[in-house]
């Protein structure tokens, strides 16, 4: 899986985590990180796939109401690094 979007082409472990899950649960070989997720072709069950795969890949807890907030990889990644601080 490649991801795009950032001009450096550097991505945090969250953002590579995130798009590989992403990438497998959607059928995609590339994404950019500010892709929507809805726009992606992602809906209720896929959301749920991926919040469960994120608790499994990064032990963090994501409901599907934060994947559908936080609806891109960057954003996503910002809110779980929040998340992982906090905790």
């Amino acid at each position: 899986m490649e991801l795009q979007g950032r001009a450096s082409g550097d991505y945090s472990k969250t953002e590579q985590a995130i798009g590989s899950i992403w990438a497998e649960a959607l059928g995609y070989e590339e994404l950019n990180i500010e892709d929507e997720f809805l726009d992606l072709g992602g809906e209720s069950i896929t959301a749920m796939t991926i919040a469960r795969a994120i608790t499994d890949v990064l032990d963090i807890t994501v409901d599907v109401g934060s994947l559908m907030e936080h609806s891109t990889i960057s954003s996503l990644a910002q809110f779980i690094d929040k998340q992982s601080i906090a905790a």
